[in-house]
């Protein structure tokens, strides 16, 4: 075909290229080629580095360029006449050209991909668009059709997504939740154990773990950028109701890549992202847990036999104490009667004797009271400690029917103190609540643990659902040897006075709450660590 085969230049004004926009050639342009020795728009045609083919309206060729030749590797005599078809390949679905052909009937332009076949039988992908040619009377007279090869870009993109997808695969099959995030704070990537966490947690992780760095995401980023590192298996605590407790270690790294932004192109930046890796410790932590409560409580059956022998000799000692009180008292009496007779009383030597044999038992009674050691006082998480108490006693509670309800503030100050102390407390308060609802044969069998914070005292709410304390022995139940409990059956009534001498001990108050409707409430008052 040669160039005349071709619109003629007096036609270029009402020719067009049907579009989306359907804009007729400028005459600016139309001019510049009627006016050039050459023949500008063929030569452009000819030139053009897209393969570019008219066809009839039967999509038969009348016309190709140098580069539909380059693409697919036939002559210009090979095509010229032959249908589009001879390009056609199986791989591309009837349906594609069926919306091709659609297109073109209603007068608009179609753009997409198809599998094409060059001479040599071999396959590529075109990206092809293909305008109708409109005369004047906007009539289609012939079809423009422009391509390009893209099977290597396609190529790069696939391996691309595949290796997207593979990442994504491999990430998401880790059981470490994974998040990356930019440097505002919005998620890029998460992994799906990521979102099970939140999930779970009924939470943010991210706010979690910001809590635990006591920091916010602005300073932990910035923090990283200049360091070098945000944490490497920083570990916090997640209550999640109950004595439940999660434990997580979160190590954070920041990724620098370079920005894909068009500003970039020339002038090369990075852009920063952070990296944060969430492991669920529980297990360990629950196995290290386990060894924790058999030391605790090995040192808590210690305690409670120093208890128990104090309780024991204390009682002793009560015993002993009344009737030489007495005795003594007696021998004031003779003394007296004596001195006004000037007569020495054989009954009052005989009791002056069992006076001092008294008083020396007694002394020795008190140098058998074993001394408790001193114990040096630490911060102590309330919280923490209830939660052991809980793990060692949660078998008594089990076969005596209770249910535990424990509601502990979020955030709780420490407190000073002897640790096993006030552990002490807290199990005996659980095992006397426990004592009076089985003696009451309450049907309704639960105690209830609040911790609270209020300006300078930690607060701690103990309260059963037992028969409760009569109004007129609220202050009585703290003294020694005092129960409300049955005679005879081993209750010696040292439990709340050893409770009552330990909160004293640090600085603290217990009182019942009478205003409570529902059993017995003891309250605790502690002093927050300064």
């Amino acid at each position: 075909m040669t160039k005349q085969s071709l619109p003629s230049m007096d036609d270029m004004e009402t020719l067009r290229v049907a579009s989306v926009d359907d804009v007729m050639l400028p005459k600016e342009i139309v001019e510049l080629m009627k006016g050039s020795g050459a023949n500008v728009f063929y030569e452009v045609v000819k030139h053009c580095p897209v393969a570019i083919s008219i066809t009839d309206l039967h999509a038969n060729i009348v016309y190709v360029n140098k580069s539909f030749v380059d693409v697919t590797g036939y002559n210009m005599d090979e095509v010229l006449g032959k249908n589009e078809s001879i390009l056609s390949n199986n791989n591309t679905p009837a349906l594609v050209y069926e919306a091709l052909w659609k297109q073109l009937q209603l007068k608009r332009p179609w753009s997409g991909n198809l599998v094409n076949k060059r001479k040599d039988g071999s396959e590529y992908l075109a990206e092809l668009t293909v305008s109708p040619v409109l005369n004047e009377n906007d009539e289609v007279i012939h079809y423009l059709g422009m391509h390009r090869d893209v099977s290597k870009m396609h190529s790069l993109q696939s391996q691309v997504q595949n290796q997207k997808s593979l990442i994504e695969s491999v990430v998401n099959s880790s059981p470490v939740a994974t998040i990356l995030l930019d440097n505002t704070a919005e998620a890029v990537l998460k992994n799906e154990a990521y979102s099970d966490l939140e999930v779970e947690l009924q939470n943010s992780p991210l706010s979690e773990v910001l809590s635990a760095f006591g920091m916010s995401f602005e300073k932990c980023f910035q923090m990283y950028q200049e360091q070098g590192k945000v944490s490497d298996g920083l570990e916090f605590s997640i209550h999640t109701g109950g004595i439940d407790e999660k434990w997580f270690a979160c190590s954070g790294q920041v990724i620098s890549v370079d920005d894909d932004s068009t500003h970039g192109f020339f002038k090369k930046k990075t852009r920063d992202y952070l990296l944060l890796t969430i492991t669920d410790t529980t297990k360990i932590h629950r196995q290290q847990m386990k060894s924790y409560l058999n030391t605790i409580k090995e040192l808590m059956v210690e305690e409670e036999y120093i208890q128990g022998l104090h309780e024991t000799f204390n009682g002793v000692i009560h015993q002993v104490e009344r009737p030489i009180n007495m005795l003594s008292a007696a021998v004031s009496m003779l003394e007296r009667r004596a001195s006004d007779t000037n007569d020495e009383d054989p009954v009052l030597i005989a009791m002056k004797e069992a006076l001092d044999a008294g008083q020396e038992a007694l002394e020795s009674l008190y140098d058998l009271v074993p001394n408790r050691e001193y114990s040096t006082r630490v911060p102590v998480n309330l919280n923490q400690l209830i939660r052991e108490v809980l793990s060692i006693t949660s078998d008594m509670l089990i076969a005596s029917g209770v249910e535990v309800d424990w509601q502990p503030v979020k955030k709780i100050p420490f407190v000073i103190g002897v640790e096993n102390q006030l552990r002490s407390v807290v199990k005996n308060l659980l095992e006397n609540a426990v004592e009076s609802m089985n003696i009451a044969k309450s049907s309704n069998r639960k105690i209830n643990i609040k911790t609270e914070f209020h300006k300078e005292t930690v607060v701690l709410e103990i309260q059963d659902t037992g028969p409760g304390v009569p109004k007129d022995l609220e202050v009585k139940i703290f003294e020694p040897f005092f129960s409300t409990k049955p005679p005879g059956k081993g209750y010696r009534g040292m439990g709340l006075a050893m409770v009552q001498e330990v909160i004293n001990d640090h600085q603290g108050t217990i009182h019942l709450d009478q205003e409570s409707f529902l059993g017995c409430k003891f309250i605790i008052q502690l002093p927050k660590a300064a």
